[in-house]
């Protein structure tokens, strides 16, 4: 039999440092950029889910250069963040009623996010280990259309397809 107190007072417990850190982050970017963004404690990371509020495409980052080079030129560029082993780049877009990609796209590693799937951030808008911002956002950041980033893989890889190595899993775009 228990003899706790129920009305003796509760002693709270500091968070840990990277909690608060993590809780700070998460502030920071819902007020930058007015997305959705959570906390994911297993992995110690902020982290913005896809599916409604804003969608994303994520490719190789050979391809992906080429991509946001044209959508700078065409000035739709958008946020874009790398993976955390800095092997692919997340394109950030307007949400999208489908995520369905043209043929040839998918063997090029070129994978829309499923409703849902959360992609993680940088804890702050500097590059750290593990995920970096390739385009940093600024304050709430007009996203591109999905149709806009899909057409302009589409274009990049077109343009490029006899000098694309689909073999090297790299994707190499070679000069």
């Amino acid at each position: 039999m228990s003899t706790t107190n129920p009305n003796a007072p509760v002693t709270p417990i500091a968070a840990p440092p990277w909690l608060r850190e993590l809780a700070h982050a998460r502030s920071r970017y819902i007020e930058l950029l007015g997305w959705p963004i959570e906390i994911h404690i297993g992995s110690r990371s902020v982290i913005v889910p896809v599916g409604e509020t804003l969608d994303s495409i994520t490719m190789p980052p050979p391809l992906a250069r080429a991509v946001q080079a044209e959508l700078r030129i065409t000035m739709l560029a958008g946020p874009v963040v790398t993976g955390p082993e800095n092997d692919t780049w997340t394109f950030f877009t307007q949400p999208t009623a489908t995520t369905a990609l043209p043929p040839g796209l998918a063997e090029l590693r070129v994978i829309p996010a499923a409703r849902g799937h959360c992609v993680p951030l940088p804890q702050d808008l500097h590059c750290q280990d593990g995920c970096c911002w390739v385009e940093t956002p600024g304050a709430h950041p007009a996203l591109p259309p999905w149709p806009a980033v899909v057409a302009t893989t589409r274009r990049v890889v077109a343009r490029n397809r006899p000098r694309i190595r689909t073999a090297d899993p790299a994707l190499s775009l070679t000069a």
